[in-house]
Formats: C-alpha cells, sequence, structure tokens
C-alpha cells in the first residue's frame, strides 16, 4: 500500500469515526479505550452493533497510522541518506 492510499484511507475512517463521536459525544481514542476494557456492555444490540463497528473503524486506523509512520520513518532515512531534495508525492 502506498502511501497515498494510506492518507485516503485515514481520512475516510476519520470520517465514519465522526458520525459515532457525535452520535456518543465521545471521542474515539476514549470509546476505544472503554471499548477494550470491557466498560461498555450494556447488552442492548443496537448500541452492540455500533460499539462493534465503531471498534473496528478505529483499529484499522491506528493500524494504518502506524504503517504511515513506518513508511515516512524509511522515506525519511532515504532522503537524509541521499541528501536529495524533499519531493512531493504523486497525488
Amino acid at each position: 500500500m502506498d502511501i497515498q492510499q494510506i492518507v485516503d484511507d485515514i481520512y475516510a475512517l476519520n470520517c465514519h469515526l465522526q458520525v459515532f463521536e457525535k452520535k456518543y459525544a465521545l471521542s474515539s481514542a476514549d470509546f476505544y479505550e472503554m471499548y477494550v476494557q470491557g466498560e461498555l456492555d450494556n447488552g442492548e444490540f443496537g448500541q452492540t452493533r455500533d460499539f462493534v463497528e465503531w471498534a473496528g473503524f478505529y483499529k484499522v486506523k491506528l493500524e494504518l497510522e502506524d504503517e504511515f509512520r513506518r513508511i515516512n520513518r524509511q522515506r525519511m532515512q532515504a532522503v537524509r541518506a541521499s541528501r536529495a531534495p524533499l519531493v512531493p508525492t504523486t497525488v
């Protein structure tokens, strides 16, 4: 996966996450912390379905952000090693 696709996917995920953040008035990071600790299960099916979807979107976002950082570190090392100018990637 190239860096532009990662950026596009993170943007799309943020749009999905904002829907849940507005609906439940809670940041995704705070929600996810409570979710993984098992603090949110009240047994209501609709809410549980929302939570599973929300957690899934957020987990994928975290994984993509990790990949983005990894690629950026590699790119930064290559630029430093070559002393080449930093040029924009194709969009």
